[in-house]
């Protein structure tokens, strides 16, 4: 497979069989093995927060990347970091960055669109609709929550369905943290709540992301780089630019995109590419990615959603 030489970030959700987990958010243990094996089978790898500067670097003095070029992330802090994904990090001494939601970390919270999800499952309709009366017809509950996510919408679905799953240990807790490899695994922000950002006020913003930062300060391994959630282009809005100016380095870090990162106003806009069992093999993913082309698997989870109711040369280099 021909691969061309620029930075590209691989992000991860949950690695398990766990099939509370929706499987847009889920990688089977035998996928990730592979993947993180063609990984390392074919590009340099190096930590996250090392990579986006040099992009950084490349961007301001007109340099290139002198060979294909791979980071891996993790968005939420689910438990199967721990228990399928470092394993196998350590097999491959591929580093890692993990983004953090504080919420999740305590145990006292479930991310409301797998709440959602476990509804659209298990809930009757009209059990639905008498929940939530602005959602429209035949729309998914989890599409409804994706689109209006503030913290109303997030204590609301905890109330009603967060008992249901918090016996299931989806989620890292702050002692799983300091169980985990310190010489492969870094940890981000990935704000408070994991709320849609572009709904909240500009300083309802900065208390999510300041007061996610405050609880993982300390932690070993933690680097204060912002990931957005949802991490789409109506996720976010100038004040959130603003904000990651002041208090995440200038980096605007995306779950889109492939490797066309760009540097503007003093602002890094960060792409990376999504990886799970509802996505096509990595090979076709990237090939697709750096053609400008939807996942097709992704544009059909997104209808269903609306109706639903090789090896070319070891490149890695030692972890600096």
């Amino acid at each position: 497979m021909n691969l061309t030489n620029g930075l590209y970030n691989f992000y991860y959700h949950d690695v398990s069989d766990c099939e509370v987990v929706p499987a847009g958010f889920r990688t089977r243990p035998s996928r990730f093995r592979e993947e993180i094996r063609f990984i390392a089978d074919n590009f340099a790898v190096l930590p996250f927060n090392q990579a986006i500067a040099e992009q950084r670097r490349h961007l301001q003095t007109g340099t290139h990347w002198q060979c294909p070029t791979a980071t891996v992330t993790f968005d939420d802090g689910y438990r199967g970091v721990l228990n399928a994904a470092a394993p196998v990090l350590q097999e491959f001494r591929v580093p890692a960055t993990v983004f953090l939601n504080s919420a999740y970390l305590s145990g006292g919270y479930v991310c409301p669109v797998v709440l959602a999800s476990y509804a659209d499952r298990h809930w009757a309709r009209a059990q639905i609709e008498e929940a939530f009366e602005e959602i429209a017809p035949g729309q998914s509950l989890r599409n409804f929550v994706r689109n209006r996510l503030d913290r109303t919408v997030f204590e609301k679905m905890n109330a009603l369905l967060g008992a249901s799953l918090h016996g299931s240990e989806l989620y890292l807790t702050t002692a799983d943290l300091h169980r985990l490899p310190t010489d492969l695994i870094q940890f981000g922000n990935h704000t408070y709540h994991h709320l849609r950002l572009s709904l909240l006020a500009r300083a309802e913003q900065r208390e999510e992301i300041v007061s996610n930062d405050a609880a993982l300060r300390g932690t070993p391994g933690y680097q204060p780089l912002i990931s957005i959630p949802f991490g789409g282009a109506d996720s976010f809005d100038e004040d959130t630019r603003a904000l990651v100016r002041e208090l995440g380095d200038g980096y605007l870090i995306l779950a889109t995109g492939s490797i066309r990162h760009r540097d503007q106003d003093g602002l890094l806009t960060v792409e990376r590419m999504g990886m799970s069992d509802n996505k096509p093999p990595i090979r076709r993913l990237i090939e697709r990615r750096l053609r400008g082309l939807p996942d097709r698997s992704a544009v059909a989870s997104r209808f269903r959603s609306l109706g639903a109711g090789l090896r070319w040369g070891r490149l890695r280099q030692p972890i600096r």
